[in-house]
């Protein structure tokens, strides 16, 4: 009986143990107040320099307060006046150190602010003036596409070597071999082929918008120039093969002996006297 009662009581003393530092962790914590530690608080941080606590007491002009000579009147040490007598020694005060790092800080941050939205401008407008310059911004570019493009591929697609009078678009008429043969074609092909490598030269180099929409201008009328010396140059060819032959027709007519030449008085007679009865009737 008397070792079931002792076990019994064990748990309750273990629970005693453990709820004893909860209740003395629950007691009140008194807080110490003094005016003179207050007062270095707000000297040490922000709030003032200043209330250089405790105060001196007079009593007929006599300093009666012991704590005040001690700390800071006539029995306090040296260190002790100069603090009071010295500058301002708040970190955070108007000149103090943090201040000052602190708007150091502060005038780096927008420094860095500047330097990286300056950067930024700069890197915006170096990407936008290299795409003004790429010539894969061409194949977006509206006036491009729709007329520049459409108006140069004919001289892109015009052969440099013609086949046919199509390939060129002349006369299908006219004797192209001949036209060859006599290289009546070469400096129109020469002139041909400075067009095209000029605009590939517009298509795929680094050139400003503006100046390549020039260029391909330039092409557009130097191209449209050329046509006009083809067909010309077709033409004055055309027309010096017919007086060729016309020139052969001619000298061929002369050296072979007239028909008339061989009648008689007689048949030259009757011939006249024919030609005016038949406009009679």
């Amino acid at each position: 009986m008397q070792f079931s009662q002792k076990l019994s009581f064990q748990p309750l003393r273990f629970s005693l143990v453990l709820l004893a530092p909860l209740a003395l962790g629950q007691a009140p914590v008194k807080k110490l107040n003094d005016p003179s530690i207050v007062s270095m608080q707000k000297r040490r941080v922000f709030e003032s320099w200043g209330e250089f606590s405790p105060y001196p007491k007079y009593l007929l002009g006599v300093q009666t307060n012991l704590a005040y000579a001690t700390v800071w009147g006539m029995w306090s040490p040296q260190r002790n006046r100069t603090y009071r007598e010295g500058r301002d020694l708040r970190p955070l005060g108007p000149s103090g150190e943090e201040t000052q790092r602190q708007v150091l800080q502060r005038e780096g941050e927008k420094s860095s602010l500047s330097l990286s939205l300056a950067a930024d401008s700069l890197s915006q407008v170096s990407l936008k003036e290299l795409s003004q310059v790429l010539p894969v911004t061409l194949k977006a570019d509206p006036l491009y596409l729709l007329y520049y493009k459409l108006m140069l591929r004919p001289l892109k697609e015009c052969p440099v070597e013609p086949f046919a009078p199509k390939d060129w678009d002349l006369n299908p008429s006219l004797n192209l071999e001949l036209f060859k043969w006599e290289g009546r074609h070469l400096p129109l092909q020469e002139k041909l082929m400075v067009l095209k490598d000029r605009l590939e030269l517009s298509e795929n180099s680094l050139m400003k918008k503006g100046e390549r929409l020039l260029l391909q201008h330039h092409l557009l009328l130097s191209f449209r120039k050329l046509k006009k010396e083809m067909h010309y140059a077709a033409l004055t060819f055309s027309l010096a093969q017919r007086a060729n032959q016309k020139l052969i027709e001619a000298k061929e007519s002369s050296s072979s002996p007239d028909k008339y030449s061989r009648r008689s008085d007689k048949e030259i007679v009757q011939g006249i006297l024919s030609y005016y009865k038949s406009k009679e009737l």
